[in-house]
């Protein structure tokens, strides 16, 4: 019994799904590696590292579709540093703000900049804000986050005693 339709004329379905089915595969993958530690020291060179383990799972798809998946699938990149002395800090708070030009967009919210090192050989400094409001901050307050903009404030060096 025909049906009347050709089914070389419609779109296939079974094309779509598959298409469908690799964006979920590589968002699945971006998240089950953002979940795990990437060392880096830079926001740029994790990002980096990131789209190169979707590349070595074996994914086949273009840098810009990978770029974009990470782009939406990641807010923050947080940062840590075993700096002289073995002591641990992080180094870096940065925010995900988009895709520009195909490249993954990024602002540093807080960092920690070291002063010194203290008479035990350990690196001392402080963490401060870069001045910048997150991207997402109407949204924490839409969700009843009382955060305040004088958190995001860049701030002087404080005196060496206040150093840690």
């Amino acid at each position: 019994m025909s049906t009347g339709r050709n089914p070389a004329a419609e779109p296939s379905i079974s094309a779509e799904r598959a298409e469908h089915a690799g964006e979920v595969q590589t968002s699945a993958l971006v998240a089950a590696l953002a979940r795990s530690a990437i060392f880096h020291g830079l926001p740029h060179e994790a990002l980096v590292r990131l789209e190169t383990l979707v590349l070595q799972a074996g994914q086949d798809l273009p840098s810009r579709a990978i770029r974009e998946t990470i782009g939406s699938a990641i807010h923050l990149i947080v940062q840590q540093s075993r700096l002289r002395g073995g002591v641990r800090r992080i180094v870096s708070v940065a925010e995900i703000t988009g895709i520009h030009d195909g490249e993954v967009q990024f602002q540093e919210l807080f960092q920690f900049k070291q002063v010194g090192v203290s008479a035990e050989g350990k690196a001392v400094g402080y963490h401060t804000a870069m001045g910048l409001l997150p991207m997402r901050m109407e949204h924490l307050k839409a969700e009843g986050e009382d955060v305040s903009e004088h958190l995001f404030v860049a701030g002087k060096q404080p005196p060496p005693d206040k150093l840690y």
